[in-house]
Formats: C-alpha cells, structure tokens, sequence
C-alpha cells in the first residue's frame, strides 16, 4: 500500500510543477512510465536516470526515483537523496507534508537498518562517518544540482530564443514566399499587359490608316465642295447678271407698254376724230385708206 501512496503524488506532482505535462512528455519518461507498467522496475530506474541528467530540476522524476529506490530496491539513502531534492525543488508545494514525512520513514528505516547490522560502537562511528560523507556528497551533489538547474535555465532561455528566432525565420520565409507569390502575380499582369498593350498598338495602328484614309477622303471631298462652291460662286454671278437683264427688260417692257398706252390714246382720238369727219363729209379714197389701215395698227398695238 505504501507504493501506491507515493505514485498518486507523482501524479499530483506532475501537474503541480512549473513546465507542466511537458515534463512526463519527454520520451525518457514515457519509457519510464512503460517499464514501471510492465513491472521492469531496473529499466524503468535507468530510465529516469537518464532523464534527471537532462532535465535535474523535474520534481516528477526525483519523486518516482524516490519511490522506486525505496519501494522496490530498499535503497533508503538513495529515496533520501531524492526526497530532499523534491523539497529543495518545490519547498512550497501542497504535497510538501507528505514527502517530508515519507523522508522521516525512509530515514527511520535507514537508521533501524544500520543499527540492526551495525551493533558494535567502532562500527556505529563507522556509519556516522559514512553518514557524515553520505551527507557531504549530498550537499554536493545539491550543489551540482543547483549549478545543472542553472545551466538547464539557461539553455531553456537560449532554447526559448532560438525558438522565437525559428518563428522569426518562419514569419520571413512565409512573407518571402508570400513576395515570391505577389512577384509572380505582378509577372502574369506584366505579361497580360505587354499582350493587351500590343493589342491596342495593332488596334491604334489599325485606327491610324483607318483615319488616314478618311483624311485622304476627306481632302478629295473638300476638292468637289471647292468645286462646286466655285461653280455656284458663277452661277450665282450668272444668276446676278440674269437679274439685272431681268429688271431691265422689265423696265424696257413697261416703256413699251406706256408707249403702247400712249399709241392708244392717239389711235383713239384719231379714231373719234375721223369718225366726226366722217359724218361731214363723204367717205374719199384717203378716207377709206385710213379705214383700212387703223385696225392693222390697233391689232399690232394690243
């Protein structure tokens, strides 16, 4: 019952630390895991030895090497060693009264050991001495310990770094890829630009003969309207002339006809006048001439 006690801290832990489950998603602690399901209990020993040289501040792999060294190998110095290290680690932890009491019980069954095999005085000073170096490599490997937090500190910060360096390279390659992307594009308008371009140059072109023939039509037309614009300049002189002789020939028309008028009136005083004559004397030869003759004019008059 004891081992399972110590296992349900583990898990508490686990996720009590600082880095979280990161910390039981190292590979070297999923093998742990395995080997201790399994039962292999030496594999999963050198498992966690491995990863507390990688990662030397885990409270998770101190505990379970704790638990193992003194569940299953009765190595109660070496659970010792790890319980004060998961004190050291974590002093403010929730689950500190547990470790520090399974810390006094493995001490206790370290002491009732030596005691049992060490009765003889020489040989108890001989474990106080081994206790006493047992406790001086302890301070040391504590501070190793504190000297590999350190430098584990320092390579997560560098770590950190180069991983926001690797984002900072993966931002820029993605704009570059995005340039590259938006360059290509610019190339394709390009292109559809040069074709369009040459389109309307053919099209301008086309349009340019095409109003060059016009202005050649045109200067043919402004030629016949030059012509004609000559012709009817004459024709209306003609046409100016005409009128003129026109209005003469009026004016020549009503002479002749107030002559016309004139005759008249002579024809007819002429003619009352012979008619008074007539009826005072007989009718002679000059008479009836003068008959004769006065119709002939006045026919030639009207």
């Amino acid at each position: 019952m004891k081992f399972f006690i110590p296992l349900i801290l583990v898990i508490c832990l686990v996720v009590g630390c600082n880095d979280g489950p990161n910390e039981t998603s190292h590979p070297m602690f999923i093998k742990y895991r395995k080997a201790l399901n399994s039962q292999k209990y030496p594999d999963a020993a050198e498992y966690l030895r491995r990863y507390l040289k990688v990662r030397p501040d885990s409270c998770a792999g101190h505990l379970a090497m704790a638990t193992l060294c003194d569940e299953k190998f009765d190595d109660q110095l070496g659970a010792i060693y790890h319980y004060k290290q998961v004190l050291e680690i974590e002093p403010h932890s929730r689950q500190c009264k547990d470790v520090e009491e399974w810390l006094r019980n493995a001490e206790k069954r370290y002491y009732l050991k030596a005691k049992n095999k060490y009765n003889d005085p020489e040989d108890v000073a001989a474990l106080q001495n081994t206790l006493y170096e047992a406790e001086n490599m302890l301070k040391l490997a504590q501070n190793e310990n504190r000297r590999q937090a350190v430098l584990v500190s320092e390579r997560r910060q560098k770590i950190v770094q180069l991983e926001h360096e690797l984002k900072m390279n993966a931002i820029e390659a993605t704009d570059v890829s995005i340039l590259k992307e938006q360059l290509r594009e610019c190339n394709t308008m390009v292109n559809q630009l040069e074709v369009y371009r040459s389109t309307l140059t053919r099209s301008e072109k086309e349009k340019e003969n095409r109003l060059q023939e016009l202005r050649e039509a045109m200067k043919g037309q402004n030629i016949i309207i030059e012509d004609f614009r000559a012709k009817l300049e004459i024709s209306q002189k003609e046409n100016q002339k005409s009128a003129q002789n026109l209005t003469e020939l009026r004016q020549q028309l009503k002479e002749t006809v107030e002559a016309l008028a004139e005759t008249s009136s002579e024809l007819e005083t002429l003619r009352v006048d012979s008619q008074k004559t007539t009826t005072k004397k007989p009718i002679t030869k000059e008479d009836d001439h003068v008959k004769t003759t006065l119709p002939t004019q006045n026919k030639t008059v009207n």
